[in-house]
């Protein structure tokens, strides 16, 4: 469970990013479709940081194909 958490606590800091880095860029634009594009690309950029994160757990032992998660085994 570790594991999710700590995925969904770099996810939620990494959203909460996203206001003070597009404020900038959208401060004197006033085209709707410009907006939502700027916008759409820094979420799409969020959520594949996220897929990145399950696939280098994944890759580890970590998470079940499922999304199970276990502990890394000891030898």
């Amino acid at each position: 469970m570790k594991i999710m958490e700590r995925m969904v606590g770099l996810f939620k800091a990494r959203c909460l990013t996203i206001p003070s880095k597009v404020s900038p860029l959208l401060q004197f634009e006033t085209e709707m479709p410009v907006i939502v594009g700027i916008l759409q690309k820094e979420i799409k950029e969020a959520l594949q940081e996220l897929a990145d994160h399950y696939t280098n757990f994944a890759e580890k032992g970590t998470v079940e194909p499922t999304g199970e998660e276990h502990e890394p085994e000891t030898s």
